[in-house]
């Protein structure tokens, strides 16, 4: 057995190996430390940048569930919409087809929601009248159809007498 001897006056000499073994040791350390930075920035990037994501989405989805006001022309086309829906031809045609000369139809008022119609027109006489009032009751579109009002009036033109009348009829709606 070797007894370990003690030189305090000649210092030990460091094998190279030893140093190499260090400077592999701090420059191992030194490119773990850069590249544990390096990901840590980049995975807070990308966390930053997914939460960016999930905000915008966040907030375009609160943008689109938000009501949107109504403008005045909205709150009038959805109060307008249902009479649209009405059947508005059928009405439209039986008019059509019995108002022919002698008789002029001078206007016509319609409420979709009551289903009331009124019809103003001008005839040359009573009877005229009378039967297109007739005319319009035989119609499955029209019902009710009842002569409401007459009066006869003048022409300043011709000076020749007309009947003014308005008839009120029910308006079935199929």
């Amino acid at each position: 057995m070797s007894a370990a001897t003690i030189d305090f006056l000649h210092p030990r000499r460091t094998p190279w190996l030893g140093w190499v073994l260090l400077v592999a040791g701090t420059g191992a350390l030194v490119l773990s430390l850069w590249a544990d930075q390096r990901w840590t920035a980049q995975r807070a990037e990308f966390e930053a940048a997914k939460r960016q994501r999930e905000e915008a989405t966040q907030t375009a989805r609160a943008l689109a569930d938000r009501p949107v006001p109504l403008t005045p022309q909205d709150l009038r086309m959805r109060a307008v919409a249902p009479q649209l829906r009405q059947p508005w031809l059928p009405l439209l045609r039986v008019v059509e087809n019995v108002t022919e000369p002698p008789i002029f139809l001078l206007a016509m008022t319609v409420d979709p929601v009551t289903g009331s119609v009124r019809l103003d027109g001008e005839a040359p006489g009573f009877a005229e009248a009378l039967a297109y009032s007739q005319a319009l009751r035989n119609d499955d579109v029209l019902a009710h159809a009842q002569l409401r009002s007459h009066d006869v009036v003048a022409d300043p033109n011709s000076s020749r007498q007309a009947v003014r009348f308005s008839i009120a009829a029910e308006w079935i709606a199929k």
